[in-house]
């Protein structure tokens, strides 16, 4: 049987949210360390962390449909961290994931002459590398 209690408590001032909360499940220590606008960010996060070595789960991933009969705040989806001391990395790669800028340059495929978003790194068409794409102008 999985036994899990929450405990929140103010964060000092100038803190994203209003509290910070923290669930013991099991003796086993979690934080909130993101909540998302929908599932696919939240899942994007959570592959992010996945990457940087720091384990993470994503909660609320089905509770956008009881939205109406759950407060906004508590419908959207949330990435939870289990490495509490790994919680300042954690917002470092959120922070950079946040802060990158969208590509909006198309490259050109150097081996079958495609378009490509300037976001891909390997050309949809045929498969190659586009790090020897030459870069083209939004059009």
């Amino acid at each position: 049987m999985r036994v899990c209690c929450a405990r929140a408590w103010p964060l000092a001032d100038g803190q994203k949210s209003v509290f910070a909360l923290m669930v013991v499940c099991d003796d086993e220590y979690m934080k909130r360390i993101y909540t998302a606008s929908n599932l696919p960010d939240a899942h994007i996060v959570r592959d992010l962390l996945g990457q940087a070595g720091i384990p993470a789960h994503i909660f609320n991933a089905n509770a956008i449909g009881a939205l109406g009969d759950l407060p906004m705040s508590a419908a959207y989806p949330q990435v939870w961290i289990t490495q509490l001391h790994q919680a300042q990395h954690a917002l470092a790669v959120i922070a950079h994931y946040q802060r990158q800028e969208t590509n909006t340059t198309n490259k050109l495929c150097a081996a079958c002459s495609e378009t490509n978003p300037g976001e891909f790194e390997i050309c949809w068409n045929c498969n190659a590398a586009l790090s020897k794409a030459m870069l083209l102008d939004k059009t």
